[in-house]
């Protein structure tokens, strides 16, 4: 987070978590340290810089399914040069409006296999990982499971959960073995749709 993003979210300037941090301030007001203390981790704002490995994570994982950056940008409404620069790690921090169309376009496009296979081909060639690798993939802590990089897992043998399927089934009263067995995947799958369905399938 930045000083300035701190500094909204404590309802503080720029100035006083500047001050603080270079330790020009020893003893700020209580109820600015109160507040300052009340910040929660990557709690951002609309116009909030973020972090950039969650857009990479994503981008990284579609290149893996077979989608290039044209087919990412169309449905992230982001020029493909865009996509490609992330991807490819070359910011530290992307924009809030970058990084919400990111996760659009893999909300859309993470379920599905695309038709790129260089794009499969070349994430696969630079060992990156796709959606099935993550249990979490905004937690910075999260290591990638690398039995999932293999084409047989996230390639075009793949099978799919479909996430509105998975929420019918599991409001019938459906165990995930079962919805697993009935569609013919992984239960580990079930457990991941499941996960993004009660997102709103913003992972």
């Amino acid at each position: 987070m930045s000083y300035a993003l701190i500094a909204r979210r404590a309802g503080v300037s720029d100035a006083t978590i500047t001050y603080l941090v270079r330790g020009i301030t020893k003893n700020p007001k209580r109820d600015k340290a109160l507040r300052i203390l009340a910040v929660k981790p990557a709690d951002f704002d609309a116009s909030a810089y973020r972090p950039s490995f969650m857009a990479i994570r994503r981008l990284r994982a579609l290149y893996v399914l077979g989608h290039n950056p044209t087919v990412i940008g169309a449905a992230a409404s982001l020029d493909p040069s865009t996509i490609s620069h992330v991807a490819n790690g070359r910011y530290e921090t992307v924009e809030a409006a970058t990084d919400r169309g990111i996760r659009r376009a893999y909300a859309t496009l993470s379920t599905r296999i695309g038709a790129s296979a260089k794009a499969r081909k070349r994430a696969l060639a630079l060992g990156w990982h796709g959606p099935l690798a993550w249990d979490d993939i905004d937690d910075p802590k999260c290591k990638p499971e690398a039995a999932r990089r293999s084409t047989a897992k996230e390639g075009s043998n793949r099978v799919i959960a479909d996430v509105s399927r998975v929420a019918e089934l599991t409001a019938a009263g459906r165990t995930a073995q079962q919805i697993a067995d009935e569609l013919g995947c992984h239960k580990r799958t079930v457990t991941r749709a499941r996960r993004r369905a009660e997102m709103g399938v913003a992972a």
